[in-house]
């Protein structure tokens, strides 16, 4: 297909020597699966996140500063479309790009705002409407994506009658087979990703480690860390330790625990291969059972079978393809049963392997989950004018409120300092003999 896409993403790439996250690998996915289809595809990255390895070519890398987003795009003249790895990055733009963009929505970022910035969402809701009604059309990773995505596009008064949202799955390159495991071995249980506090990850981690001492084998191996590029996420109450910015000291010290921070894309492959079952298993919020959470994709990308609770979007193939286990509550006898028969060795893997393979090689091919997109980019729609629901009115609104509790609290710290200062005076005895003399003094 002769046609260029420019691909922004704020995240990292999965082959650059750095951590990633969710959006750089989706964003990796995509143009990976667009360059094997033929099309050109080059990445728009900030400056700061840029870290490619030597031999990459540099053809496919164009970086920028924040405030020269708006001259980049508008340099790329031979592009034919813009692919905008989720809405945020279009908050860097002054107007609307100017040519063809689709957006990729395959998470509900805004919910995580509901934790990491609670009270900024008036400002984030403002922001996400104005991004999307820049857009000429929607990704999602599924179809259960597509009720949430369509509500935004209302709000950014998108037509939605003729507006197209097309849905593209999870997909990765062709993967080399795992090994297959054998019966008898120890255990390597593996819990890996981005782990935001709000996803609680440390309940089943604690679990599975009791388990684990119980029986006196296998171990739990522990990816992750805090974000490595968003450093607005708030850190969980129980982290103290600056060597574990989330990580509860009971787990992180634990003899059956390696704890071993944010790895590079390649190095976390390595282990998940070396491992025996990945486990996914946080707590349910709207954010979680809306997110096709790549860190479970990627599980099962490389052939490892994985423990999701019923809430997650990739349960039901899970299911159908014997890839792993649905685990309908943590503190059950069936799940201890089931961690401490894997730590003896008990548990036959080898099946759940073959499963997690068979669920790749099925749903995962990048030349199938990206037809949509292909058709999308081959004649791509251009947007009429998008009139957002809550428009620029909003944003000034919202600014004067934000100002006005600035000057609130400001008027509040300056009472409290004066009340203390007025308490400090009626405390000194020059003050108190002044008011004894003054009530002599007046009553003569």
């Amino acid at each position: 297909m002769n046609r260029r896409v420019l691909i922004l993403t704020t995240e990292s790439l999965p082959p650059w020597p750095s951590p990633t996250a969710g959006g750089g690998v989706r964003a990796w996915s995509l143009g990976e699966a667009l360059d094997e289809a033929g099309v050109q595809v080059t990445y728009l990255i900030p400056k700061k996140l840029c870290t490619q390895p030597e031999g990459w070519d540099p053809l496919k890398v164009i970086t920028f500063e924040n405030h020269e987003l708006d001259n980049v795009l508008k340099s790329q003249q031979d592009a034919d479309v813009l692919i905008v790895e989720q809405w945020q990055p279009l908050t860097l733009l002054q107007s609307p790009p100017p040519l063809p963009t689709l957006v990729d929505l395959p998470g509900p970022l805004f919910l995580e705002y509901v934790w990491r910035e609670p009270a900024q969402l008036p400002r984030h809701y403002a922001d996400k409407i104005r991004c999307l009604s820049y857009a000429d059309g929607l990704l999602t990773a599924c179809p259960e994506q597509r009720g949430y995505a369509l509500a935004w596009a209302a709000a950014a008064g998108l037509n939605l009658h003729e507006f197209p949202i097309r849905t593209v799955p999870f997909c990765m390159p062709a993967m080399p087979p795992a090994r297959q495991g054998a019966r008898g071995e120890p255990a390597s249980i593996l819990s890996a990703g981005i782990f935001w506090p709000w996803q609680k990850m440390e309940e089943s981690l604690r679990i599975i480690l009791g388990c684990l001492q119980t029986v006196g084998a296998g171990r739990l191996v522990i990816v992750g860390g805090c974000h490595p590029h968003h450093q607005d996420a708030p850190q969980p109450v129980e982290a103290e330790e600056e060597s574990h910015p989330w990580l509860p000291e009971d787990i992180a010290n634990h003899p059956r625990a390696a704890h071993l921070g944010l790895l590079t894309f390649s190095e976390l492959v390595e282990e998940i291969r070396r491992s025996t079952v990945s486990v996914d298993l946080g707590a349910q919020t709207v954010e979680r059972e809306l997110a096709l959470a790549v860190r479970t994709g990627v599980a099962l990308w490389v052939g490892c079978p994985i423990m999701v609770r019923p809430w997650s979007l990739w349960a039901p193939l899970i299911e159908k393809h014997n890839a792993g286990w649905i685990i309908e509550d943590i503190e059950s006898k069936d799940f201890k049963n089931l961690i401490e028969g894997l730590a003896r060795g008990q548990v036959d893997v080898i099946s759940k392997r073959r499963g997690a393979a068979e669920l790749a090689q099925t749903h995962m091919i990048p030349s199938q989950c990206i037809r949509p997109l292909l058709d999308w980019i081959q004649s791509p729609p251009r947007r009429m004018e998008n009139t957002p629901l809550l428009d620029e009115r909003f944003r000034q609104l919202d600014n004067e409120r934000l100002e006005l509790r600035r000057e609130l609290d400001s008027v509040a710290h300056e009472f409290q300092r004066a009340s203390h200062d007025l308490e400090s005076i009626r405390n000194n005895p020059l003050f108190r003999l002044y008011k004894r003399m003054q009530g002599l003094l007046g009553n003569s």
